[in-house]
């Protein structure tokens, strides 16, 4: 037999290895890319809330400012 037809039990355990590793590393990335993102998920609710307030004052004032100039 040649080792290109029937790979020794080395041959496949290091290529498990290999393929674990290259799992492993991947899923690091994603974790990494993941808590990079959530970072920022809190500052886009606050600026959505804030823009959502300053809306919010801005149509308060505006329909004030009609109502006293109707009078």
């Amino acid at each position: 037999m040649t080792q290109g037809t029937n790979p020794s039990a080395l041959t496949v355990e290091r290529a498990d290895i290999a393929k674990k590793r290259a799992e492993t590393m991947l899923l690091h990335a994603q974790t990494r890319k993941i808590l990079a993102e959530t970072r920022w998920y809190p500052v886009a609710a606050l600026s959505a809330v804030v823009v959502a307030g300053v809306g919010g004052i801005t149509a308060v004032v505006v329909v004030a400012i009609k109502v006293l100039m109707a009078h």
